[in-house]
């Protein structure tokens, strides 16, 4: 709380703070993470009323995230945290939704090394965005997508060279917006050797945290 009043007293340009890093991976309960998420957004709006919260950071996934049934027999990941918000009167507090998006490293795949394979792109794009809204994430929250590559871990162009590397952006920038998404942060190609800087209007940051 502390940290995000300094930065918003010093006049930095932060649109949005998130809570936590690719939860889905550490295997959290959704209702741990909100019971977590609630107590970091009284901390924070104490000192900082206007400071933007969003979560929860899921890793690249192209299907809904689910675990075991609670007691009413739901299993997604997604709508339980939503759920958990709401029945605690801290669905206001969720100012946005971010999630990472890789699409051709996900659940054990291949990397892709045919052009065929970049015709898939719009496809999983859009069912993930409309997954999010099918869990809850109600319409006026925006999506965001906070970290994302055509493979996860891979700074260069890989397989398909640039030119792939720039028809598979295209493809994804051009259909994330286009199905109502509000912004598409990127690694930067050129960014030496740590491979996770990441490219934005407001100012660089690394995955999951302030942008």
């Amino acid at each position: 709380a502390n940290e995000v009043s300094y930065i918003h007293k010093r006049g930095y340009p932060v649109v949005g703070i998130e809570i936590g890093e690719e939860c889905d991976g550490k295997h959290m309960t959704p209702e741990d993470y909100g019971a977590i998420y609630i107590q970091i957004a009284d901390a924070v709006h104490k000192l900082t009323p206007g400071a933007k919260l969003g979560g929860p950071i899921f890793e690249g996934v192209d299907k809904d995230i689910t675990l075991w049934p609670d007691d009413q027999g739901r299993t997604s990941w997604m709508e339980r945290f939503i759920d958990y918000l709401k029945a605690h009167g801290h669905l206001k507090d969720l100012s946005f939704v971010s999630f990472e998006h890789y699409p051709f490293m996900i659940n054990g795949g291949t990397p892709p090394n045919d052009w065929a394979s970049l015709y898939l792109e719009p496809g999983i794009m859009k069912h993930v965005l409309h997954m999010w809204r099918q869990d809850g994430v109600p319409a006026n929250v925006p999506l965001i997508i906070s970290e994302s590559g055509i493979i996860a871990g891979q700074s260069g162009p890989g397989y398909l060279g640039m030119t792939g590397l720039a028809i598979w952006e295209c493809d994804a920038f051009g259909t994330f917006f286009e199905q109502g998404g509000t912004a598409f942060y990127r690694p930067a190609i050129n960014n030496g050797a740590t491979g996770h800087g990441i490219l934005s209007p407001e100012g660089g940051a690394d995955g999951g945290g302030a942008y």
